[in-house]
């Protein structure tokens, strides 16, 4: 499995508007992508500003269904002026919990 964490700066007087657009787009990956497991949006508490998206995907091939889904264009064109400088993305490989954990607890949450 992978994981996805995005690292986002927004402009001071975007963040309303970027946290309806990310939850958005977080629910529909989490209801309509099969190949995701986890979308997680964080707010750093010392700096509302900062925020952090992590993301299971089963494989490449749904990281790139994801990236090619009309809900994550949406975003992407939403939220591209509320950046105050460019995201940082991290895609790594999970080695703890077992994947079977991920398919767990989507099952929970959606």
């Amino acid at each position: 499995m992978l994981m996805l964490i995005v690292k986002v700066h927004i402009k001071p007087d975007r963040i309303s508007d970027y946290i309806i657009a990310v939850k958005e787009d977080a629910s529909d990956t989490m209801n309509k992508e099969d190949g995701n497991f986890l979308f997680s949006v964080s707010q750093d508490k010392e700096n509302p500003e900062l925020f952090f998206l992590v993301e299971i995907y089963e494989d490449n091939t749904a990281l790139d269904f994801h990236r090619e889904s009309q809900h994550f264009i949406k975003y992407r064109d939403t939220v591209t002026d509320m950046y105050s400088i460019p995201p940082e993305r991290y895609i790594l490989d999970t080695i703890y919990p077992p994947e079977q954990s991920y398919r767990d607890i989507k099952r929970v949450l959606v």
